[in-house]
């Protein structure tokens, strides 16, 4: 901690504000106090601060519009915030500034000296550069909790919109290519950009009359079902990808039938019975699903029976029928397995070693 360190403490309430700035102050700060937003903006043009810390609801100017204007002067200023606010998740992650620091009323001052500390040195998670970085609902719910009657207006660099509160109350919305609820959702779902406060405008007519947990709520739903939608046609276009370009398993898997004489058909599953490469030449007799399906569960059954005989790790199985021989062994730590069949006149000793092989090769691909 810096002896000399600066420090501009702001908020309204004068005995608070004072009796935390001595607190400060006996710990070799040097302290300066402001009541208000427009006084202490005053304060920052004509000093420097190592750190300012600033409370969030203040009459006229509040705590954000202070920060927003100090970033203006100095992008690199470090800042704490104090609020009054519950600390539920949504107003946690409202107080960010590059990585922002706050902190909730009422305190203990060990753990605010610990950030104020943080803060000033610029160590820990607490690094307090950058741009103003607030999600668009936490503004809302920020101007909301405030009563706020104001126009929030947020830049993108392409787009402007602008949100109506009066009384904390949303009354309107308006974007280029919307107005009202539509155009609230559609701001919303904004990632990015520049927001500023202006005076309410009387002349709006009113055009939302729901409430604000269930305007941010049905936004979320929106932009849910927006993420399900884009996930669904990366799917399909990752699926596209794959009918041209087997996956690495299924590149081993057609390698190693090659060397396999009366394949019948060979499948790479995971424990679940979920198969992750498949080759089937029976024409249609061994169904790949239900094969997988099925020795997951012999893979499973047996290597709990040889656990609970004491007799080591299962490695390999082999089932003979009238027809065929079925090969299975695990692959690397045990979270998937090989499984060839093959006719009764192949070469068993060359069905092993080829799975073996296999196998490994496919230790490197699934990891």
């Amino acid at each position: 901690m810096t002896e000399t360190a600066r420090i501009l403490w702001v908020d309204d309430e004068k005995v608070f504000v004072e009796s935390t700035a001595e607190v400060l102050r006996t710990r070799g700060f040097e302290v300066e106090t402001a009541t208000t937003g427009k006084q202490a903006l005053a304060i920052v043009k004509s000093s420097d601060y190592d750190l300012l810390v600033t409370d969030l609801s203040m009459p006229g100017m509040d705590g954000i519009e202070l920060i927003r204007q100090v970033r203006r002067l100095n992008p690199a200023q470090r800042i704490i915030v104090v609020t009054d606010f519950p600390s539920h998740e949504s107003q946690e992650e409202a107080f960010k500034l590059g990585a922002f620091s706050y902190i909730i009323k009422p305190f203990a001052p060990d753990r605010f000296l610990e950030l104020v500390a943080k803060a000033i040195s610029g160590n820990g998670e607490e690094r307090l550069v950058g741009p103003v970085e607030l999600r668009c609902e936490d503004l809302i719910q920020i101007y909301t909790m405030e009563g706020k009657t104001i126009t929030l207006e947020i830049y993108t660099g392409k787009e402007v919109g602008r949100i109506y509160f009066k009384k904390g109350k949303i009354v309107h919305a308006e974007t280029d290519n919307n107005k009202g609820e539509d155009a609230f959702y559609e701001i919303q779902s904004w990632r990015g950009g520049v927001f500023k406060t202006e005076p309410y405008d009387k002349k709006v007519s009113r055009t939302i009359r729901a409430s604000v947990d269930a305007l941010l709520l049905k936004g979320a739903k929106l932009q849910d079902e927006r993420l399900k939608d884009n996930n669904s046609k990366a799917k399909e276009t990752q699926t596209t990808k794959e009918d041209i370009m087997p996956s690495p398993s299924q590149q081993v898997v057609d390698e190693a039938a090659k060397g396999l004489d009366g394949l019948l058909g060979c499948v790479v599953a995971g424990m679940d019975g979920i198969p992750i490469a498949t080759i089937d030449r029976s024409g249609g007799k061994l169904p790949t699903d239900s094969l997988a399906a099925k020795f997951a569960l012999l893979m499973s059954l047996s290597r709990k029976t040889l656990t609970e005989l004491g007799s080591g790790d299962l490695e390999e199985t082999l089932t003979e029928s009238d027809k065929e021989w079925v090969l299975t062994r695990f692959i690397g730590a045990g979270h998937y397995f090989l499984t060839v069949a093959v006719t009764r006149d192949a070469v068993l000793g060359n069905v092993r070693m080829v799975a073996k092989q296999t196998v490994e090769r496919l230790a490197q691909v699934l990891g």
